[in-house]
């Protein structure tokens, strides 16, 4: 296995620069349409033209997991009695062009005596004994709110099952770093810490290899993936940009186009209809509430301010 590529980077412009170069293990999910924030059609314009992609913008659950990320990773280091280093460099696939994967932490040493019980010390124990077979491992943190966990994870007492888009990034990591294995630590909700122990998989490893590969024959050969028309309304308008008052259309996309402005104009009838309703279960909601400017009726809650009236429903 070859070694991969390390780089050190400064400052986040420089690390965003070193992204914009490579298929990343973020991006991998998007591009096997298991992502939940991206499409494979962002993730081919994003890299197809790096410098007119989208813009990075750390979103307040993004900017939380960072500030979060050392506290869980030493809690967690904590809890298992394990030694855990910040790994802030970026990495390139040693044989795969322009796969690469940025990372969290390490783990670099396991002592089961200081886990601090029993069933702790087993999964030490284990770690302990991947980190003499195949040295040090990844350490994937994750800030999981109660919407991604109730969406994405699935908890259990005596295991953890963590999203696909999460699965494949770490095997993506251990793709890129030749690395023999991984743990994943989650906090969940901002009490409940877990640790799951996650080794390469060598066929899962070879497709990601390949997907690579197919991903810049895709970007090289201009050649868009397929459209999720459910979630790509806004890269569509990124790939078509350019205004052209000159093309004509043909009887075939004469026909489609019919099909789509009668599915167009009956949603937006239905768009109206639904405004309207809403607004008047609004009023009569008032018309009971009165100048109450707070209360609950079972799963609803109603806040009205001189600015503005809020009513959520719990789970939402």
């Amino acid at each position: 296995m070859s070694r991969p590529q390390i780089f050190r980077f400064a400052s986040e412009g420089d690390w965003l620069a070193l992204r914009r170069e490579d298929l990343t293990s973020t991006d991998m999910a998007a591009w096997l349409g298991v992502s939940p924030y991206a499409t494979r059609l962002d993730v081919w314009l994003d890299k197809r033209d790096p410098n007119g992609g989208r813009a990075f913008e750390a979103s307040e659950t993004m900017r939380w997991g960072n500030r979060l990320e050392a506290a869980i990773a030493f809690g967690l280091a904590e809890r298992f009695g394990l030694s855990v280093h910040p790994l802030k460099v970026y990495m390139r696939h040693g044989s795969v062009s322009r796969m690469g994967s940025s990372f969290d932490f390490q783990i670099v040493g396991a002592n089961p005596a200081a886990a601090l019980s029993d069933k702790d010390r087993t999964t030490t124990q284990r770690i302990a004994d991947l980190l003499a077979a195949n040295g040090d491992g990844i350490f994937e943190i994750k800030n999981v709110s109660f919407q991604a966990k109730k969406a994405y994870w699935d908890v259990r007492p005596d295991s953890l099952e963590a999203p696909l888009h999460v699965e494949l990034q770490v095997q993506h990591q251990l793709a890129v770093s030749g690395a023999g294995w991984a743990a994943i630590g989650a906090l969940f909700e901002g009490n409940d810490g877990r640790l799951e122990i996650r080794e390469r998989h060598e066929p899962t490893i070879a497709k990601l290899e390949s997907a690579v590969v197919d991903f810049w024959k895709a970007v090289s050969d201009d050649t868009p993936p397929e459209v999720d028309f459910t979630r790509d309304l806004d890269a569509l308008k990124r790939l078509y940009s350019r205004l052209d008052d000159t093309a004509s259309l043909n009887d075939d996309e004469l026909i489609a186009l019919s099909l789509h402005l009668d599915e167009y104009d009956v949603a937006r009838s239905i768009e109206r209809d639904a405004k309207k309703r809403k607004e008047e279960a609004q009023a009569r909601i008032l018309a009971v509430a009165g100048d109450r400017s707070e209360f609950s009726v079972g799963p609803f809650r109603y806040k009205r301010s001189t600015a503005r009236t809020t009513i959520t429903k719990k789970g939402e």
